[in-house]
């Protein structure tokens, strides 16, 4: 019976072994391959870590951009222009500027002049803005004009035929004389001024390069309206004027600093009234402003006034010819301006008429200072 019992059992162990081999032998094959799988997942993490490594590092190297930076990248992408002086004076920089200022207006018929004025750019895009110049106070003094001291030696107001008084001064609502009617007896007059806007537009079909070094030269299209909002007679023209003006801007054609960061700007305009009170004498005239402004010192990003930081110069002249009058004046301003930081910026700007005529409104002198806030 045991020997048939083994003879029974012994398939069965053959069997049984069998499985176990084959168990076995596929157990390893899989965990094997698990390795496997487990090994590529690894080598794929370690380069996936590499990776990021490389990303930490490169960004911890990388410069970060400043709100300006962003804000000129964004502004040269969208065709935009950077000027390099940072003084608010470059007319191819359409950024929205609140630029108020006071003059001092001395004619050489002795007539004075304040002004206090509201003046700024509303850039619309990078490529159409305009300015704004109202004069918020105005003050006129004509006590010490001889016209006016002969015409009211009698009494005040003058008598009919008395004529008028000379023209008070070269520029949009000037005008011709102003008659004695619409004078005080005091000699003085104070209120609002006549408002001035213009408009630019800088196509990118008028920007061009020149030289090796790729400077910068663009023509500006402008137009200008003088409204009669004085709230006075003597403080305005008393006429509607407008003034269209093609405007040329240059960089400097030198290569050496800082001489090279400066630029020209040409601006011409011919003013003609399309509407004027009956007493008041029409307008044709020819006005150019020319500049030249040169940085002297770079600005620094901190408030700095005193010290020799952010300094630069502009001279300005003012050519006019007067078809009504057929007469011809030459005005020149030097300014001196410092950049306290970038978008902050004063300045003063004395002046002097190089020639003129007393009876014609010509300038004598003027003194003109200001702050530049850039939005």
């Amino acid at each position: 019976m045991l020997k048939v019992a083994l003879l029974t059992l012994r398939p069965f162990s053959f069997l049984s072994s069998c499985l176990a081999v084959i168990f076995a032998v596929a157990l390893g094959t899989g965990i094997a391959a698990a390795q496997g799988e487990v090994d590529d997942l690894k080598r794929e993490l370690k380069t996936l870590q590499e990776r990021i490594d490389r990303l930490e590092r490169s960004k911890a190297t990388a410069p970060v951009a400043a709100p300006e930076q962003a804000a000129k990248a964004k502004k040269q992408g969208d065709g935009g222009f950077e000027s390099k002086d940072q003084s608010g004076n470059d007319p191819r920089d359409f950024t929205t500027k609140f630029m108020p200022y006071y003059r001092y207006t001395n004619l050489k018929n002795d007539l004075e002049v304040h002004e206090l004025v509201a003046f700024g750019f509303l850039a619309f895009n990078t490529r159409f803005g305009m300015t704004y110049e109202i004069p918020l106070a105005k003050h006129v003094d004509y006590s010490r004009v001889d016209a006016f001291k002969s015409a009211t030696a009698g009494g005040c107001p003058p008598g009919a035929g008395s004529g008028s008084l000379p023209p008070i001064g070269v520029g949009p609502g000037g005008g011709g004389g102003i008659p004695f009617d619409d004078l005080d007896c005091d000699g003085n007059s104070t209120g609002l001024g006549d408002t001035i806007i213009r408009f630019f537009t800088r196509p990118k079909a008028l920007e061009f390069t020149f030289g090796a070094n790729k400077k910068n030269l663009t023509f500006i299209p402008t137009f200008e309206f003088t409204a009669p909002t004085a709230t006075e007679d003597i403080l305005g023209g008393e006429a509607l004027i407008l003034s269209p003006g093609l405007t040329f801007v240059f960089d400097a054609p030198v290569n050496k600093v800082p001489f090279s960061l400066g630029f020209f700007a040409l601006m011409n305009f011919y003013d003609f009234d399309v509407f004027r009170d009956s007493d008041r004498d029409y307008t044709s005239r020819w006005r150019g402003r020319y500049f030249w402004l040169q940085p002297l010192s770079k600005p620094t990003p901190e408030f700095k006034i005193f010290d020799l930081s952010g300094f630069y110069s502009m001279l300005e002249v003012q050519p006019v010819y007067d078809f009504r009058q057929n007469h011809f004046s030459f005005w020149i301003g030097p300014e001196i301006g410092k950049i306290l930081k970038p978008g902050r910026v004063i300045y003063f700007k004395p002046g002097f008429g190089v020639s003129g005529d007393p009876n014609k409104g010509d300038r004598r002198w003027t003194i003109e200072t200001g702050w530049r806030y850039f939005f």
